[in-house]
């Protein structure tokens, strides 16, 4: 029971501290968001990084996707793709959101999305 109020209390207690420090960042007081997790993260790879609890955490905050898998029922959400479809068997055609930023400044668009695929695939056909 202690564990399930743990992993209850951890979403909660991050929000708040999201919350606080961001209040302060509007504030102009400072800029810049501490996220305190009660283990060191085993990986931070996009593609790994929902391994454990806290990876979910680490990728739910730092890591946006084009779509995420809704738990409750499997359905497709979209996050930075706004709506697709399939074109035929092997080709997928996504719209992406507009004016988003990473954090050092450059734009999201169809280069860097295909950047980041291209990456995960490297990535699996050397595992």
């Amino acid at each position: 029971m202690k564990n399930k109020t743990m992993l209850f209390g951890l979403p909660l207690i991050m929000f708040l501290l999201i919350v606080v420090n961001l209040s302060n960042v509007y504030a102009g007081k400072n800029n810049s968001v501490t996220i305190v997790l009660v283990e060191q993260p085993d990986i931070v790879d996009p593609c790994e990084a929902t391994r454990s609890n806290v990876g979910k955490i680490i990728k739910q905050n730092v890591i946006e996707t084009l779509v995420e898998i809704n738990p409750a029922d499997g359905s497709i959400k979209p996050r930075l793709a706004t709506s697709w479809k399939q074109i035929d068997d092997l080709t997928w055609q996504f719209e992406l959101r507009k004016n988003v930023e990473f954090h050092d400044g450059e734009s999201f668009n169809a280069k860097t999305a295909i950047k980041a695929i291209l990456q995960i695939r490297i990535r699996i056909s050397f595992s």
